[in-house]
């Protein structure tokens, strides 16, 4: 959910869950060509899975003699490492990466807005998919059921208004502009609905709803409170760059 960036205070780190499984081409934002290989285990930030593919991001290092003079260029070739230095993966074409700091020889920088096939992600450590558990296993889908879960992957808090209380999961596409990846959306303390743009099927569902081009799955029917989350919500997102 990139638009609703505007109104939110931004992200100053993204959550690196998602795992990877087996040896992983990492493609463009397109889907031609691929500009990376992750070994299993590397662990990347993604956002939803879409039409079979995860959009994602990954901090790396790397030597400092692997990126082309005076430039963000990291050369084709160049051995990836993770924050602590683990070795990750390799660069398989040149490719213009943010930079944020040398240490120890190493520039540290993020690769953004890759492409990464579903076969290629461990499906158990999909945080749609341990959401998705967490609401089924629920019985009454309140607010406390959820609070381990979102704290540790850094979800966000948003609105708090009217008997509403929102927390943002932030995505993939950046540490500069982070997407938002879903709102939970809780009302009396309960999990009201859930603003959405990836393949996400809940159980417990009442009805589903949209808005621009995100999905909305509500866990209630009560025509007031929808009434009353619609007056809040949707001119925020309708008025979204």
């Amino acid at each position: 959910m990139k638009t609703i960036i505007a109104f939110l205070v931004l992200a100053s780190t993204f959550a690196h869950s998602e795992v990877v499984r087996g040896t992983a081409n990492v493609w463009d934002d397109n889907k031609r060509d691929v500009v990376a290989q992750l070994q299993d285990g590397a662990v990347i930030s993604a956002d939803s899975k879409l039409h079979g593919w995860y959009r994602v991001a990954f901090r790396i290092q790397a030597d400092v003699a692997d990126f082309r003079p005076d430039s963000d260029t990291l050369m084709k070739g160049a051995r990836l490492f993770d924050m602590s230095g683990k070795p990750i993966g390799q660069m398989l074409s040149d490719m213009e990466v943010p930079t944020y700091g040398v240490e120890s020889g190493l520039r540290a920088g993020v690769i953004e807005a890759v492409q990464i096939p579903e076969a290629n992600i461990d499906s158990s450590s999909d945080i749609d998919r341990q959401f998705i558990d967490i609401i089924a296993s629920s019985s009454s889908l309140r607010q406390t059921s959820f609070r381990i879960h979102f704290t540790k992957y850094q979800y966000d808090r948003w609105i708090d208004s009217s008997g509403f209380r929102t927390f943002i999961l932030y995505g993939a596409a950046g540490e500069s502009s982070p997407t938002v990846r879903n709102l939970s959306i809780f009302y009396d303390h309960r999990l009201f609905a859930v603003i959405h743009s990836g393949e996400l099927d809940f159980p417990k569902r009442r009805r589903m709803g949209s808005i621009r081009e995100f999905h909305i799955t509500y866990f209630s029917n009560d025509s007031r409170v929808i009434q009353k989350f619609g007056r809040i919500y949707f001119p925020i997102i309708q008025a979204a760059d």
